[in-house]
């Protein structure tokens, strides 16, 4: 077929106009980059701020991290880019240079590392200043690390120990115990305690009270590792010394168990367990001169011209169950809550030396508390707590004879016990709101404490 010259060139030029235009089309698809991002340990971070520039350090495009850390840039033309994620909290990342080729969807996951930081040590001499800090008072004391260690595991030495670092209280009502801003309570396990504060502040404005024999209890947060401690000890009654008042003592132990965890639960929430439980069996002995003496299988009471001695088995349990969770609400906003579960157990206690089985007394008290603890940051000199406990506690008693108390001080008691069956329920509702405001050189601390109990 013959074609004529002028058409000929139309269907070539024709060809070329529709080769370039595919490969205009081609060379314009556009690129992506997508993946994760992360801290050192692998946790993933949302919120971050991932951008793409060229080779100038003009930014191209952006994107945020999502809840799973998960970031996607698309639209960006074939060339060469720097990828940079900011984060607060972190440090800057920067990418090598990468190359992205006409529709690629390259995958690259970004792992951002803690900022460090310097800092710089000023050492003055050796001189007397005035420092006007509330924990710089002379009978201050701050307990941690080591120095908590040191101290006992046992609930009860814990509390003696503590009191004793405290000192005398003013006044008659004696020092009080704070735990995590609260009144009273009951004390957790050492476990538990990240920090305790001895009469920081003696005449601060924020307690009721004049601060000498103040104990503040800070209990441990939740943390961003999963980390765990089982302790366990006691004693057989097989290694237990005698006693030279009584032939034959029954064998007496004690056993004391504690377990305790923590770890994230996301990105926003950590958790605390602590777990205590303690078993006594203890032995009470008693020493009764020219007194009665009683029998258990007649119920009756007989004159005895010398000393007569016995024991009386008085078994206890002790119960603490205490888990915490924190979250953080946001840049600004952090929210706690804990619980504490607290049982305790105590049979045939006796008063003294002196006192015959049927004046022993048998206890049982239970307690559950709920605290709450919201923090917010509202500007870089203002903060506000707000704080709220409810706290239900039942505490029940029984004697071991109802029978009319009789005795001569000094050498003997029998009869019945002192007390008869109680039961008490007390609720305490405890709401705080502080807010702390800094204004150059001046810290200003005000709000309102209110207590209830019933």
């Amino acid at each position: 077929m013959y074609l004529r010259p002028h058409l000929f060139h139309f269907l070539v030029a024709l060809v070329f106009s529709i080769a370039a235009v595919t490969a205009g089309a081609q060379t314009a698809r556009p690129a992506s980059v997508h993946g994760h991002v992360a801290d050192p340990t692998g946790a993933r971070i949302p919120g971050a701020t991932v951008t793409a520039t060229n080779a100038m350090g003009t930014p191209v495009k952006s994107a945020v991290s999502s809840d799973t850390g998960a970031y996607t840039i698309t639209g960006l033309a074939p060339g060469s880019y720097i990828v940079k994620a900011n984060r607060s909290g972190f440090a800057l990342y920067t990418s090598p240079t990468i190359k992205l080729e006409s529709g690629q969807s390259k995958s690259m996951d970004i792992t951002m590392a803690l900022p460090v930081e310097q800092q710089q040590v000023e050492v003055n001499s050796e001189q007397e200043q005035v420092n006007t800090e509330a924990g710089s008072n002379t009978s201050a004391l701050v307990i941690k690390g080591s120095d908590l260690d040191a101290l006992s595991s046992d609930p009860d030495e814990l509390s003696n120990e503590l009191q004793a670092l405290a000192g005398p209280a003013a006044g008659p009502n004696g020092g009080q115990i704070y735990i995590d801003g609260f009144t009273g309570g009951q004390l957790p396990p050492k476990s538990a305690i990240r920090q305790i504060i001895v009469n920081q502040n003696p005449f601060s404005a924020q307690f009721d009270r004049l601060g000498y024999g103040r104990i503040e209890i800070l209990t441990k947060p939740g943390s961003d590792k999963l980390h765990g401690r089982v302790f366990a000890m006691g004693n057989d009654g097989g290694v237990n010394a005698g006693n030279p008042f009584v032939p034959t003592l029954p064998g007496y132990y004690s056993y004391m168990l504690n377990g305790r965890g923590g770890g994230p639960l996301s990105h926003w929430s950590s958790y605390f367990f602590s777990i205590f439980r303690r078993t006594n069996q203890n032995v009470n002995v008693y020493t009764i001169q020219r007194g009665p003496v009683f029998d258990a299988a007649s119920n009756t009471y007989s004159i005895s011209n010398g000393s007569v001695s016995g024991t009386v088995f008085s078994p206890g349990t002790r119960m603490n169950i205490s888990p915490r969770l924190d979250m953080q609400l946001g840049q600004k906003n952090t929210l706690s809550l804990r619980y504490q579960f607290y049982r305790a157990d105590n049979s045939n206690s006796l008063g003294g030396t002196t006192s015959l089985p049927a004046r022993a007394t048998s206890s049982k008290s239970t307690s559950n508390a709920v605290q709450v603890d919201d923090t917010q940051i509202i500007n870089d000199h203002l903060v506000n707590e707000t704080r709220g406990e409810y706290r239900l506690r039942v505490s029940k008693g029984s004697p071991a004879s109802t029978a009319p108390a009789f005795g001569a001080p000094g050498y003997f008691s029998g009869g019945g016990a002192g007390s008869q069956y109680s039961n008490d329920r007390s609720i305490h509702l405890e709401l705080q709101n502080f807010t702390t405001l800094s204004a150059g050189p001046h810290a200003i601390k005000f709000g309102v404490w209110m207590r209830d109990n019933r």
